[in-house]
């Protein structure tokens, strides 16, 4: 089961319309746009919130990182800011630019379970409050597809002895 960071409730509850909640404005971004110059691909999607919105986990697992990149904010490299990374056998996600963590590194977590809150730590801009969403499975996937993915399958479970 997947679980919405933003919204809270399983991918096969949510209109298809509304794995996308947040998209982008333009100015932030999608999986696969490129950044510096063509030089980075966005890895992964930005989920537009408000401050202090409530950020879920989005599949059960174990907390891998949690805390500031590179060690605070306004630090080189400090791009995701507040982030944290929770795995498990098959599956990394990546929640950043949070502003207050409930979780530590190690602690087990449950899909929909609170990690913390929005912000715009990092390279974030305060005009564009949102959540970096990553799913890495060895290399980044796209995370609108991944959820489109599931909850199809969600809604529509294959018929036993078929």
């Amino acid at each position: 089961m997947m679980v919405h960071p933003i919204l809270g409730v399983p991918a096969g509850t949510i209109p298809d319309e509304g794995i996308r909640k947040g998209g982008s404005t333009g100015r932030i971004g999608y999986f696969g746009m490129t950044r510096n110059g063509g030089d980075k691909m966005h890895a992964g999607v930005d989920l537009i919130c408000g401050v202090g919105a409530p950020v879920y986990a989005a599949h059960a697992g174990r907390v891998m990182q949690a805390g500031w990149q590179n060690g605070g904010e306004g630090k080189p490299g400090a791009g995701y800011g507040l982030r944290v990374y929770l795995a498990d056998s098959t599956t990394t996600s990546v929640y950043a630019h949070l502003c207050h963590l409930l979780v530590q590194q190690g602690d087990e977590l449950e899909a929909g379970q609170l990690i913390g809150f929005a912000g715009w730590t990092g390279n974030a801009d305060p005009r564009d409050v949102h959540v970096h969403f990553e799913i890495r499975r060895g290399d980044p996937v796209d995370p609108v597809e991944e959820f489109e993915k599931i909850a199809d399958a969600e809604r529509h479970p294959p018929i036993k002895g078929v």
